[in-house]
């Protein structure tokens, strides 16, 4: 491996922590170059602990305004650098002040359940919601959680809903199914599914 390739991989380790540290010294931006305060007190809670809903509290309490969009957008960055707890309690907090969800925040907020709390939990979430948030969004979402968590049975039953719905025609349900078959070592099933996609 060359120097200059070396450097750059051993850069692209450090950056989730050299983001943190500027997060925590105010220096992180939004790619577009504009300065969110909010998300730069929510990733310092990171190094310097603290309570994401407190935070959040005291900014609204400090007369800013919040947005769905820009929390959600916090809440990506922060599960984008490893920290799935805290994007979820984001966008708990978001719940609790009844702000309203799309059918993509309602489906982002079920993945963050399942890995933070684990699919039992996102389960729950899902059987809660209102039906007109039972949509395909969600049900991905929950066929994601079955079939990276090995779980054929319920996977293949929700699948099977999904179909009775009509809303089982993507290539990403069949990719799930696929990933499915090979972590609980059915590969022979995976080119039936091919089949099928095609």
């Amino acid at each position: 491996m060359s120097a200059s390739r070396l450097v750059a991989t051993k850069l692209s380790q450090l950056r989730p922590f050299c983001t943190a540290a500027a997060a925590a010294a105010g220096e992180v931006t939004w790619e577009i170059g504009k300065p969110m305060r909010l998300y730069q007190k929510l990733a310092a809670l990171g190094a310097a602990g603290g309570s994401v809903s407190s935070t959040l509290n005291e900014h609204v309490m400090d007369g800013n305004q919040v947005e769905e969009n820009d929390l959600v957008k916090i809440a990506h960055e922060l599960l984008k650098y490893g920290r799935p707890d805290h994007a979820l309690q984001v966008m708990e907090w978001m719940e609790n002040r009844k702000m309203k969800f799309s059918l993509a925040n309602t489906a982002f907020c079920l993945d963050l359940i399942s890995k933070v709390k684990g699919v039992a939990e996102a389960e729950n979430y899902f059987q809660n919601l209102p039906a007109s948030a039972k949509e395909k969004f969600t049900y991905s979402t929950l066929l994601n959680c079955y079939c990276s968590n090995g779980m054929e049975e319920k996977a293949l039953s929700l699948f099977k809903e999904m179909e009775e719905l009509n809303i089982a025609h993507s290539t990403l349900h069949y990719n799930n199914l696929m990933s499915l078959y090979l972590i609980v070592g059915k590969v022979e099933r995976i080119p039936s599914l091919v089949e099928e996609m095609k």
